[in-house]
């Protein structure tokens, strides 16, 4: 599970999520590592994320916090909990789809609440900066990202995107070469032992690799697919590098 939303404790629960809701939505995802639903309700996490910026996503790991699971009546993974001002407003347990995500935020939240980014389209906006990236645009990328607000660019899903930007501005001197690559793979595989594996994933996919480098990356990244519970997702990265 990619670590880039907040884990929620028994300490810091009652501000981060009771006292934090009266001021934005909280949204409290409850998960556990060996959950399959859980990761793949992931990128759903991501893309609510970017269309709602003053939502606040935070994780709580139910085996690690077995009080505060028992406490809100944690009965199936993963298990939404959404609070407003303060209070459980709603939950949603089981596996769950990108529409039905929505239609649960929209059961509680006004529309003010929900489109916080004036009818951003989050899927639209990742389709044109992945184009912007593919066709190296990268002045008209910044451009665009300068026009976003900060809840936005924060977000896991954007914050990949500019991973994948830097490893593809990078343009190393020959004597260089090799310290990149070490630098971008112990970076892939802190990502990775962080169960962060597309992020690493994608940071590995990025690089333009001469073919003696590509047997360097391939040592790296063939592992992190191995180890990657997403079975299906593995499989599509594996199918993208060898079709490089």
């Amino acid at each position: 599970m990619p670590k880039t939303f907040l884990q929620v404790t028994d300490s810091s629960f009652p501000a981060l999520v009771e006292d934090g809701s009266m001021h934005a939505p909280v949204l409290v995802d409850v998960w556990a590592p060996h959950c399959a639903p859980c990761r793949a309700l992931e990128p759903w996490l991501n893309t609510l994320q970017l269309s709602m910026p003053n939502l606040t996503i935070v994780k709580l790991n139910a085996e690690a916090e077995v009080a505060l699971a028992q406490r809100w009546q944690i009965k199936q993974l993963p298990t939404l909990l959404l609070f407003v001002g303060g209070e459980l407003q709603a939950r949603a347990a089981g596996v769950i789809t990108g529409k039905q995500l929505q239609e649960f935020m929209a059961s509680v939240l006004m529309p003010t609440q929900i489109n916080a980014t004036d009818s951003l389209n989050a899927p639209a906006l990742l389709a044109e900066l992945e184009q912007l990236i593919v066709s190296e645009q990268f002045e008209a990328l910044a451009q665009k990202i300068a026009t976003l607000p900060d809840a936005v660019t924060r977000a896991p899903a954007f914050q990949l995107l500019i991973a994948r930007v830097n490893a593809r501005q990078f343009k190393p001197e020959p004597n260089d070469i090799h310290q990149h690559l070490a630098a971008s793979i112990q970076n892939a595989r802190r990502l990775a032992a962080g169960e962060d594996y597309c992020q690493a994933i994608e940071i590995l996919l990025a690089i333009e690799a001469t073919p003696d480098e590509r047997e360097i990356i391939a040592n790296a990244l063939l592992p992190i697919l191995d180890t990657m519970p997403d079975r299906r997702r593995a499989h599509q990265y594996r199918r993208l590098w060898l079709q490089r």
